[in-house]
C-alpha cells in the first residue's frame, strides 16, 4: 500500500499526496504471521509476542491418543462432551482386534459440580482382563493386579515377614517372594552391586522379557508406614496398576488390553 514519505499517510498509486501535497511514496506491506515485525529502523523497541490465542470463557478441551505400537504418537481424539468409552465392540473408540479388550472395557468421564473444580477421572466397565494406569509407585496390597514387561502379576501377602509376586499369565504360576528386611530389584538380568554393596539382590531374573529393563522396579516394605511398595526404576516400559476407577491428571498413560492411551489436559493460560 503506497504511503506519503512526509506524513505516513495512504496516498492512491501515482498520486501526489491529497494532505501535504507530498509525492516521495513508500510501499508497506502486512507481515506474514511468525514474522519479525517493525521494519522501521526509527524503532529499538523490542517485539514480544503474546501467548497462542485460546478460549477464556469455554473450558479446555481433553485429548485422548491412542498410541501406535512402539511409539509416543497416535491417533488424537478429542473430548468435547462429558464422556469417552473405550471398547472392542463399544464406545466412540472401538478396537476390535485386541482380543483382551472387553465389549465395553472403559470410560473417561467429566466430574464437576457448581462448587467443585472441573476434573476428570478413569473408570473401569467391569471388563475381563481390567484397566491398567502407568505409575510411578505402586501400593503394594493383596491382590494388587500389575504388568512388568510382557507379563501381568500378583501381589500377595500370605505369610507375616513376606510378600510374593506371581506370574498370572502362565499355566504354571511362578511366584516369587520378598522379604521385609532387604530392597529388592527385579529386572531382565542381574544388576550389578550398588556402591560396593552386594546386599541389595535381585529377587526377579526374567532373560525371556526383552520389554524388561535390566533393573526394571524395585521392591521393598516401609516398616513406619507398614505397607510394600513397588518403584519404577527409570523403565522403558514402566510399571502398570490396575485401577476400578482413578483421578487423571495433566498426562496419564493408561492401558486397555494391549493398547495403550495417553490423557492429556491443559489448563488456560
Amino acid at each position: 500500500m503506497p504511503v506519503c514519505q512526509a506524513c505516513r499517510r495512504f496516498v492512491e498509486l501515482d498520486q501526489p499526496c491529497d494532505h501535504c501535497g507530498g509525492s516521495s511514496v513508500e510501499y508497506t506491506f502486512a507481515a506474514a504471521p511468525g514474522t519479525q515485525r517493525g521494519a522501521s529502523s526509527s524503532s529499538s523497541r523490542e517485539e514480544s509476542p503474546g501467548v497462542p490465542w485460546s478460549p477464556r470463557l469455554r473450558p479446555p478441551v481433553p485429548l485422548l491418543i491412542v498410541l501406535d505400537d512402539g511409539s509416543d504418537q497416535g491417533e488424537v481424539f478429542r473430548i468435547r462432551g462429558n464422556s469417552l468409552t473405550v471398547g472392542r465392540t463399544v464406545g466412540e473408540i472401538q478396537i476390535p482386534n485386541d482380543r483382551d479388550l472387553s465389549g465395553q472395557h472403559a470410560r473417561v468421564e467429566l466430574v464437576a459440580g457448581p462448587k467443585q473444580p472441573r476434573r476428570f477421572r478413569l473408570v473401569d466397565l467391569d471388563s475381563t482382563n481390567g484397566t491398567f494406569v502407568r505409575v510411578h509407585q505402586a501400593l503394594l496390597t493383596d491382590g494388587t493386579d500389575l504388568i512388568l514387561g510382557a507379563h501381568r502379576y500378583r501381589w500377595s501377602v500370605d505369610v507375616p515377614d513376606h510378600g510374593t509376586l506371581t506370574r498370572m499369565d502362565h499355566e504354571d504360576h511362578p511366584s516369587w517372594q520378598f522379604s521385609k528386611n532387604a530392597t529388592h530389584y527385579i529386572g531382565r538380568t542381574l544388576p550389578k552391586p550398588r556402591d560396593g554393596h552386594s546386599s541389595v539382590e535381585p529377587v526377579i531374573e526374567l532373560l525371556d522379557d526383552p520389554f524388561l529393563d535390566s533393573t526394571h522396579a524395585r521392591i521393598e516394605f516401609m516398616p513406619q508406614q507398614a505397607l510394600w511398595m513397588m518403584t519404577n526404576v527409570e523403565s522403558q516400559n514402566g510399571v502398570w496398576c490396575r485401577i476400578q476407577t482413578t483421578w487423571l491428571n495433566g498426562k496419564t498413560e493408561f492401558r486397555c488390553g494391549e493398547q495403550r492411551f495417553r490423557f492429556q489436559f491443559e489448563s488456560p493460560v
